[in-house]
């Protein structure tokens, strides 16, 4: 049987515990989703999505996201 082809990201199993706010550089042309992988860059108050086979270590994923002003964007 072939495997389901079901992207979703990842998703937390139990309750979120904590959660912090990190930046995407306003130069940053990647679509971003609710449950993508991401990891930190520069200072480390900016994030990408992490890119499958990179070494780099994931700070979590995106479980929001919102505008300069702080209000949840919507797709």
């Amino acid at each position: 049987m072939a495997n389901v082809d079901r992207p979703r990201g990842l998703e937390p199993i139990g309750p979120i515990l904590s959660a912090r706010e990190y930046k995407c550089v306003s130069a940053y042309a990647q679509d971003l989703f609710i449950g993508d992988p991401v990891i930190a860059i520069a200072t480390g108050r900016d994030i990408q999505i992490a890119v499958p086979g990179s070494t780099n270590a994931l700070i979590g994923a995106i479980i929001g996201i919102a505008d300069e002003n702080k209000v949840p964007l919507a797709y």
